[in-house]
């Protein structure tokens, strides 16, 4: 199986600027995810960046750096330019791993990849992992997301999806706990990793961001207003979130100085 990773590292993010080159365990945090690419099997790593520094960081630690505009509304748009500048064929596999990802375990990567060569028809595989606590059911910056019965998404959300209405009445963390302890309702929390074809991203490009993905601040729904399909694979194994606050920047330092990662 071959594929490439790009990784796209913007600079600019308006909670934790200069994001990609933050310090952890004495390396920027775009090293830790490259270091992760490395490891996942992947024929090319490509770093898609807005930032001079970001790109020289990413040359240093083996990757090949691209300069693309400051001006994307995401991830994905930057990678769509990316394979642009690189004449990458359409059938071409690509993995989304987002540079704010530096705990990503390789296998995922390499299993995400896997789904998408395996399920052609489909325009986008994905990760998801069960949500562990009520208190991620809240938290926004937790992407949760329900799928139908042949685990393609349906929605992705910050907010609680499925909302239980005959729970409403009741204590909502006493409710909300006991449907997760009781498997009662599956929550699911979306994983910031994305595979694809170059083609399918060429029209993820074309039509531009959608209301609902402006509104949730989330590009993969560009994907399922235009009815595009999204499997998600559900993995068992427990999944950090990315880093999107200074406080996920703290939890990370401590894992890796107590040596909980290497």
């Amino acid at each position: 199986m071959k594929f490439w990773v790009l990784i796209p590292a913007r600079a600019g993010s308006t909670r934790l600027p200069n994001k990609p080159l933050l310090d952890i365990a004495g390396k920027p945090m775009i090293a830790h995810v490259i270091e992760t690419a490395k490891k996942s099997g992947a024929n090319k790593i490509i770093v898609a960046t807005d930032d001079q520094r970001v790109k020289s960081v990413s040359e240093t630690f083996g990757a090949t750096a691209i300069m693309t505009s400051v001006h994307h509304e995401s991830g994905s748009d930057r990678i769509a330019e990316v394979a642009k500048i690189l004449d990458a064929p359409d059938n071409q596999i690509i993995v989304n791993l987002q540079g704010d990802e530096p705990l990503m375990p390789p296998g995922i990567i390499k299993k995400v990849a896997k789904l998408k060569e395996e399920n052609k028809k489909v325009h986008v595989t994905t990760v998801a992992t069960q949500v562990e606590n009520f208190n991620e059911i809240l938290d926004p910056n937790c992407v949760k997301v329900i799928l139908n019965q042949y685990n393609e998404a349906i929605y992705f959300s910050r907010s609680v999806i499925p909302y239980q209405r005959d729970k409403s009445n009741e204590s909502s963390n006493l409710a909300y706990n006991s449907s997760i302890t009781n498997n009662q309702v599956s929550y699911l929390r979306h994983v910031g990793i994305y595979c694809f074809q170059i083609a399918d991203i060429k029209k993820f490009v074309s039509w531009g961001p959608c209301q609902l993905e402006v509104a949730e601040k989330l590009e993969q729904l560009r994907w399922l207003w235009n009815k595009k399909t999204i499997k998600v694979m559900i993995e068992s194994e427990e999944l950090m979130h990315g880093v999107d606050t200074e406080q996920d920047l703290k939890k990370i330092r401590v894992l890796f100085q107590s040596k909980k990662i290497t």
